[in-house]
């Protein structure tokens, strides 16, 4: 599930991947005005996993950003089953930022979306994500 934290519309805000492949031609789509703000990435889809795809989805942010930089990085959040300390932190080496265990429940949604709009758009925010 890929968001924009902008007065979200579910109609008009919210895309959804089947797959890491399709996640990133996604990103790949968007322009700088348009960019995505928050991702939620599956650890487990076909075709390309979600540790994958974000790292792939880093490393095109970063090229786009060597040219633009106004192009910022998404916040990156792993959804996933698994709670070892290990498959935690497999997940934040491949480029996610944080991971909410599942079912996502709308509170843990609603938290992420919460911390991710301050970090886009309050400027004395101080948090540091990526």
């Amino acid at each position: 599930m890929i968001l924009k934290c902008d007065k979200i519309d579910i109609k008009k805000h919210v895309w959804s991947a089947f797959n890491g492949n399709q996640a990133l031609d996604l990103v790949k789509e968007r322009s700088v005005d348009d960019m995505f703000h928050v991702i939620f990435m599956d650890c487990n889809m076909p075709f390309k996993d979600g540790c994958t795809a974000s790292a792939e989805i880093r490393d095109y942010i970063n090229g786009r950003r060597s040219a633009d930089p106004a192009w910022k990085q998404p916040l990156i959040v792993a959804v996933t089953g698994h709670t070892e300390e290990q498959y935690i932190e497999n997940t934040l080496s491949c480029g996610m930022n944080m991971m909410i265990q599942k079912p996502a429940t709308y509170k843990k949604i609603k938290s992420v979306l919460n911390e991710a709009r301050l970090f886009f758009f309050d400027p004395n925010y101080d948090g540091d994500m990526f």
